[in-house]
């Protein structure tokens, strides 16, 4: 073989195997490219997932926000009903000293304590304006005082001598005591 065809026979080659590398890096670069676009599409999908978990808790704290506010705003408003209430009874109980029906009962739960307390010296503390009447109904009774003492609400306190039993019968102390049961029923009651 003479040199021109030899060098032409090397010039192919050398072209066919530049083609060929040329070849393999179009593919690797589209290997690349396909590889790079899947890549891209997976971190896509992938941000828009996390979006979307992100985006729903988001909303569920925002709803549970929501029901804590909306269960706080019930519980103050009843809290506020509450206070209310409790305000017009105890303004009630203040008033009762003056009110003829109570002043009535009196007697009645004066005979009780009496009979549930121990013979042998009783004294009675009893608001100033319920006093007197308190001092009639015990009138004959023998070691039974009646005082009058300002510390004591609507109604009275009757105690033994030794002070080892006493009776609390005043309206104050019957609302304290009544108070939970009777808070129960105002928010029964309001309850639509």
């Amino acid at each position: 073989m003479a040199l021109p065809e030899l060098l032409e026979a090397l010039r192919a080659e050398a072209a066919e195997r530049r083609a060929a590398r040329l070849a393999e890096a179009d593919a690797e670069a589209e290997r690349v490219r396909s590889a790079g676009a899947s890549a891209r599409e997976l971190l896509r999908r992938e941000a828009l997932e996390e979006a979307s978990r992100v985006e729903e808790a988001i909303g569920r704290r925002q709803l549970a926000r929501a029901r804590s506010e909306a269960v706080s705003g019930e519980l103050a408003a009843r809290d506020r009903l509450l206070a209310r209430v409790r305000t017009a009874l105890e303004a009630r109980v203040r008033g009762a000293a003056s009110d003829p029906e109570y002043v009535g009962t009196l007697a009645r739960d004066l005979a009780r304590a009496l009979d549930r307390l121990p013979s042998g010296g009783v004294i009675v503390r009893a608001s100033p304006a319920l006093a007197p009447g308190l001092h009639e109904q015990v009138a004959g009774r023998e070691g039974v005082e009646v005082r009058a003492a300002d510390e004591i609400g609507t109604g009275f306190r009757a105690r033994t001598g030794d002070g080892r039993a006493e009776v609390d019968a005043t309206l104050e102390t019957r609302l304290r005591h009544a108070w939970p049961q009777l808070a129960v029923l105002v928010v029964r009651a309001a309850e639509p």
